[in-house]
Order: C-alpha cells, then sequence, then structure tokens
C-alpha cells in the first residue's frame, strides 16, 4: 500500500498553522508558570528563570531551524526539504513526549547529529519541571496524609477529655495508630483521565476523512501513541491528524504519568496498610520486654515510651535510628534527663562549623 504524499506546501492557511504552532508552543512553554502556581513558589529562582527560558529558547529555536535550515526526508515526502509548520509542531511533539514515529527523520548527516542533541537537552528541559512537579505532589500527599492523622489524633484526645465511654478514646487512639485505609479514588481517576483521552484518539483516526485506520489499528495506535512506545507501525497521514496528534500526545503522556504516579501512590499504601499489624505488634514486643530502658516488671507506659511506640508501629523510623538519638543525647550529659538550650545550640554550632571546615578543605 502506497504512502500518503505530504506536499511541501502546507493546505492550512499560513495564520490558522502559526495559530496552531503559537498554541502548542504556548502550551508546553506554560509548563514553568503552571509549577509555579501548583508548588507556590515565590519569587522565582534563578534555576527556575534559567529552564524557563531555556524552554521557551528550545520550543522557537526549533520552529525555525525545522522549517528553514536542516532538511528531512519521510517516505511522505516527494524529496529532501524543510518541514512545514504543521509538520514542524508534529514532530516536536514526538521529540518532546519521545513518541518518536520515525515517520519523519533528518536527511544529512549534521542535521541528524544536531537533531539528536536537540532531543537530550529537550528532554533535560522538560524532566527538570517533571521532577519538581513530582517532588511537589510527593509533599502534598504527604501533608494530607499528616492532617489526617492530626485530625484523628485530635478526635481521640477530645474523646479522652470529655470522659466519654469506656473504650471510646482507645477506639480513636486505634484509628490514629493505623495508617489510612487505601483511597482508591485517585487512581480510578486517573485511569478513567486516560481511557476518556484514548476513547478520543480512537475515535478521531476511526473516523476522520483521509486517516482510514479500522477501529483495530486505532486501537492500537492510540495505546502505542499515548503510552509513549511509537513504533510508528500506524501514525498520522493527514494535516489535520498530526494537529490532532501534536496535542494529544502531551495531554497523553501526561494522563499517563498521573495515571502511573497514581497506581505507584496505591500499591505504596496498600503495602504500608498491610503491614500495619507486624509494625505494631513489633513495637508492643518491645514494650513488653522492656527493651527501650524501662522499669522492669513495670505495667505502665510513659509519654516517652508511647511517643518511641506510635512512631515505630507507624513505620515512621526505626528503632535504631530512635537507639542514635537517644545516644546523640545522652553525649551531651544530660542532668535529670534534661540539657540546657546553650548545651545544644554549641554542638548543633560545633557541628556546622566542622562540616563547613571538612568542605574548604575537599574543595582545595
Amino acid at each position: 500500500v502506497g504512502k500518503a504524499r505530504w506536499s511541501a506546501t502546507s493546505a492550512v492557511p499560513e495564520w490558522l498553522q502559526l495559530f496552531f504552532a503559537f498554541s502548542w508552543i504556548g502550551l508546553v512553554g506554560s509548563i514553568p508558570i503552571i509549577i509555579r502556581k501548583l508548588t507556590g513558589t515565590k519569587p522565582q529562582t534563578k534555576t527556575q528563570m534559567g529552564l524557563s527560558v531555556g524552554l521557551w529558547v528550545t520550543l522557537f529555536g526549533g520552529l525555525y531551524l525545522f522549517t528553514n535550515v536542516i532538511l528531512f526526508q519521510s517516505a511522505h515526502f516527494d524529496t529532501v526539504r524543510p518541514l512545514t509548520v504543521v509538520e514542524c509542531i508534529y514532530l516536536m511533539s514526538q521529540m518532546i513526549t519521545t513518541v518518536g514515529y520515525g515517520d519523519i527523520t533528518p536527511a544529512k548527516p549534521r542535521g541528524q547529529v544536531f537533531i539528536g542533541l536537540y532531543v537530550i537537552g529537550a528532554i533535560f528541559v522538560i524532566s527538570m519541571f517533571i521532577s519538581q512537579l513530582s517532588e511537589h505532589l510527593a509533599k502534598v500527599a504527604a501533608e494530607y496524609e499528616d492532617k489526617l492523622r492530626e485530625k484523628m489524633l485530635n478526635n481521640a484526645t477530645r474523646a479522652a477529655s470529655e470522659n466519654a465511654e469506656e473504650h471510646a478514646s482507645d477506639s480513636a487512639v486505634g484509628d490514629f495508630l493505623q495508617p489510612p485505609a487505601p483511597d482508591k479514588s485517585k487512581f480510578l481517576k486517573a485511569l478513567a483521565t486516560f481511557f476518556v483521552l484514548d476513547m478520543i484518539f480512537v475515535a478521531f483516526f476511526c473516523l476522520w476523512p483521509g486517516e482510514g485506520k479500522t477501529l483495530l489499528q486505532a486501537i492500537y495506535m492510540s495505546i502505542i501513541t499515548l503510552s509513549t512506545v511509537g513504533f510508528g507501525a500506524f501514525t498520522p497521514v493527514t494535516e489535520s491528524g498530526m494537529i490532532f496528534g501534536a496535542f494529544m500526545m502531551l495531554f497523553g503522556s501526561a494522563a499517563l504519568v498521573n495515571l502511573v504516579g497514581a497506581f505507584t501512590e496505591l500499591m505504596m499504601q496498600s503495602h504500608a496498610y498491610e503491614l500495619r499489624e507486624e509494625h505494631t505488634e513489633e513495637a508492643l514486643q518491645k514494650l513488653r520486654e522492656n527493651t527501650w530502658g524501662g522499669e522492669e516488671g513495670k505495667d505502665q507506659v510513659s509519654e516517652i515510651e508511647f511517643l518511641r511506640f506510635a512512631l515505630i508501629s507507624q513505620n515512621l523510623i526505626k528503632d535504631r535510628e530512635i537507639d542514635n538519638i537517644m545516644k546523640a543525647f545522652q553525649s551531651l550529659r544530660p542532668v535529670n534527663g534534661k540539657i540546657p538550650l546553650a548545651v545544644l545550640e554549641a554542638a548543633v554550632k560545633h557541628d556546622k562549623d566542622h562540616q563547613e571546615s571538612a568542605e574548604s578543605l575537599a574543595g582545595k
């Protein structure tokens, strides 16, 4: 079956090509602004400013070079030539999302080397923003869990202070010590979002005139594209398909990252939830054995022992790490279980000075 031929001159009006190109560039270029809004970073750091400038230079530089300087080849081309604006944005979307169909490639060795370096640079810039966004999402998840635990503990304290029924506070404390049950809603929403985008993709390439994909071919193409694998067996063959695909690659890859992140978070929560009894029993056993320096034969739990029990039962810290903390405290020679604040401040200052000295020696 012969490949559809693409003219060196786009059938799309020039103003519409530019509108499409600037819309796509604006969407990608707004990533730093979106991340700043999400993370609440104020003011903008020099690193963020440098990355933002690098991203815009990468986008507009690619638009100019690919449409005026670098020569490309394709089974759809009659000759080696620069790209039209539509083809350029379509190719840049493949690069940034790592879909890489391979239906358009640089024709000359110098162009091939440049495109290789361009791809690496573009991925580095985008990965930095993705890293910042991932850190923010992890921070939000941790803050949410902390608020949930604080709410449970407040309920426990309120139940005890109000002289509630005998086991009411016990139940509330038990709820606090247990990690929250895994919340599947985030994963299901991410899965539904990816599924909707996938169905839109399938419907377009099945029904749009000129694309000529069967239902099964469109399903295969959608999964391979939105998962950023991009085998290239089925690709857009019309300018409308390239425009649609350029945007869907962005939305689809973002939806995939969200889906994978939600799935990973769900698995981690499920693992922690299933191990809760093991950690709690381990902490209780240490209390029974008086391995935390308690008085032998006593059946009472002190405040510090309860704190240690709660931290270990929630798997927030290991027993040996608490031991190291306690050894550090004992090294400050406490009297009646206390040390002067000035002693702690002096120890912190000494450690900071020692670290700066070591860094200075390492830099010489």
